[in-house]
């Protein structure tokens, strides 16, 4: 049986220290067990030397067993449910704080992830049944066949030296000054990158792909707003790359768009996961301009309408100071821009864990919800009417609406599937397709290529790991059938030299023996006749 695993993000800070996981991941011919039996042996024998290859679904470990695992020098391999596979609220908080102990700390344990297959599940089953055996007597564990794996990776772990991003920029124009002067602007961002604990899983699809699918209809719906009447604001809408790297496509949009723009900004509204109906508006305070309140308060009762709540999360921060930041909008804050981050999370306490392995899976009535309501909000706030008689958005159907959702869908995860991922062009092709898409809602579009800050961190990414199982029988068998072949051997050579010692021990006859035919032709036969 064959597996592929792929390996956690490593990266080093600036004075060598490792602070991802970076155990050694060969292993030739090594045993198999579950992680829950390893951690049992490791109590009762600490100091083991030999290296194994524990099998366990992410699931079914806490971050403390898996910590006590990192201490280790073994193979760990942890299962993740199929694709498409929903967890529960606990069992997704749990892997997240896997993720997140596997990005803080360094490891002698060499740790791996596969999603969860038939043969998977197979082998699990078959590793429980092994266990069974370990209370039963020595004669019974000795006749039983056991696994054993190898793997095939060799190439060493390669720093990432340069990475290059990617960010687009469409516009909906607003009536210019009499001045000629700018137009007043509301600039939405949202990112189309990925980042978990394993790159090769870090979907996104809703901690990213939401705000990206929000972002794109919120495009469709106002440019056929536009097209009923003409409106004195503009709208930006910025699909920033990079957002793994301390959000630097957001850092670098605004160190180069023109000084004159940033003036016009009235808001900034990043968002993130915004599939749910529960969303927290994290901004720096409550800001007194009237018309920053007033877009609030219209998105505030929009969203309130479609039966989304939004409760506002303040957190002050330093202009002055250089930090890393936790939301895309902190940078605009440090900008002097009134900006805010729109997410289902009240919180986020860890720089490098934007999303989770776990985020493959996007609610999609709750989407629906939430651009209906944003939507419908800025329309309000852009035609200055607090309650319409009518919708000014969404008045057809929303069947377009639901297939443009799915169809997204996939084609943001298929773009980290290994045929997609082995092209060098992978992330431009992706990034083409939305600036297509933008362009034939009728947007005017720019697209900008940068160089990314890696902010004194080595950043590598291992490639992936074929792990190979094979069921090996116990030598007794050969020792048996050995003995067997040498018994029968023996058996055949005693026959043989016993048939030959009795014809020797009988040897040559001292009478010749007559015949019938002789004995009546013999004249003591013709003496019988004449008597």
């Amino acid at each position: 049986m064959s597996m592929t695993a792929y390996r956690p993000l490593q990266y080093r800070a600036a004075a060598g220290f490792p602070l991802g996981p970076w155990g050694r991941a060969s292993l030739q011919g090594a045993s198999l067990c579950t992680c829950e039996k390893l951690l049992e042996r490791s109590e009762e024998t600490p100091s083991a030397s030999r290296r194994l290859l524990c099998v366990s679904r992410a699931t079914a470990l806490n971050s403390q067993q898996v910590e006590a695992l990192l201490g280790t020098s073994h193979f760990v391999l942890l299962l993740l449910p199929p694709s498409g596979v929903t967890l529960n609220a606990t069992e997704a908080a749990e892997i997240r704080e896997i993720e997140k102990l596997l990005l803080d700390r360094h490891s002698t344990a060499a740790v791996a992830f596969s999603r969860e297959t038939r043969d998977a599940t197979v082998l699990l089953e078959r590793l429980n049944r092994d266990e069974e055996y370990d209370d039963a007597p020595a004669r019974t564990r000795m006749l039983r066949p056991y696994l054993t794996t190898y793997t095939t990776y060799s190439q060493e772990w390669q720093p990432i030296k340069s990475v290059k991003g990617s960010t687009l920029t469409s516009w909906l124009h607003g009536q210019p000054g009499q001045d000629g002067s700018l137009p007043p602007t509301i600039v939405f961002v949202a990112h189309h990158d990925a980042f978990a604990a394993v790159p090769h899983f870090a979907t996104g699809i809703s901690t990213g792909g939401s705000g990206l699918i929000t972002l794109l209809w919120l495009a469709r719906e106002l440019k056929m707003f536009y097209k009923r009447e003409p409106l004195a604001y503009s709208v930006a809408f910025v699909l920033a790359d990079a957002s793994a790297m301390n959000y630097e496509g957001v850092a670098d949009w605004i160190g180069r768009t023109d000084p004159r723009l940033l003036n016009a900004t009235r808001y900034v509204l990043c968002l993130d996961n915004v599939a749910s109906t529960a969303l927290s508006l994290h901004t720096p305070k409550a800001y007194k301009d009237p018309e920053a309140s007033r877009f609030m308060q219209m998105l505030e009762s929009s969203l309130l309408e479609e039966g989304v709540q939004m409760s506002k999360r303040t957190k002050k921060i330093a202009i002055g100071e250089k930090v890393l930041p936790f939301w895309p909008h902190e940078h605009f804050t440090r900008a002097k821009l009134i900006a805010a981050t729109l997410s289902a999370e009240p919180e986020l306490k860890h720089l490098w864990n934007r999303s989770s392995l776990t985020d493959d899976s996007l609610n999609k009535e709750a989407l629906v919800k939430t651009v209906r309501g944003l939507a419908e909000g800025t329309a309000r706030f852009l035609a200055n009417v607090e309650k319409p008689s009518t919708r000014l958005t969404f008045r057809g159907g929303e069947e377009a609406f639901d297939v443009f959702v799915s169809s997204w869908v996939k084609f943001f995860a298929y773009r980290n599937v290994p045929e997609y991922m082995s092209s060098p062009f992978a992330n431009r092709i992706f990034v083409k397709s939305l600036s297509e898409e933008m362009e034939n809602v009728g947007l005017s579009t720019e697209l900008h290529e940068f160089d990314v800050d890696m902010g004194e961190f080595s950043f590598s990414y291992e490639p992936s790991v074929t792990i190979e199982v094979s069921e090996t029988r116990p030598t007794f068998f050969d020792w048996l059938l050995l003995l067997g072949a040498a018994a029968y051997s023996f058996a055949i050579y005693l026959a043989i030299k016993g048939a030959m010692s009795t014809n020797i021990l009988e040897g040559p006859s001292c009478s010749p023996a007559v015949s019938p035919a002789s004995e009546r032709g013999s004249p003591r036969a013709n003496d019988t006749k004449t008597k």
